[in-house]
């Protein structure tokens, strides 16, 4: 079955279909570490964290998530913490 991703179209590989429960649950983390980040305004950690659910939301299929992750990274890169906090909160 084919997803929308940042890079287009992109068919999920069938064998991570079983890593996903694992995966949410890591990205759970990532959801308490980025607002713990936020808290101390630590872009750069921020900006570490959703580079890396960026490239992993698009081999297991969740394009909207990448995209979430792509637009958090770019204000953190500009170091526009409204927009982060603003965005943050969709995650």
């Amino acid at each position: 079955r084919k997803k929308e991703t940042l890079g287009g179209t992109r068919k999920m590989d069938e064998d991570l279909k079983d890593l996903i429960p694992q995966y949410l649950k890591n990205r759970l983390k990532d959801a308490l570490s980025i607002a713990e980040s936020l808290k101390k305004k630590d872009l750069k950690e921020i900006e570490a964290i959703v580079h890396k659910i960026k490239g992993t939301a698009l081999n297991f299929g969740f394009g909207a998530l990448g995209d979430l992750a792509a637009e958090i990274e770019a204000a953190a890169k500009k170091n526009d913490l409204p927009q982060v906090e603003k965005l943050a909160q969709l995650f």
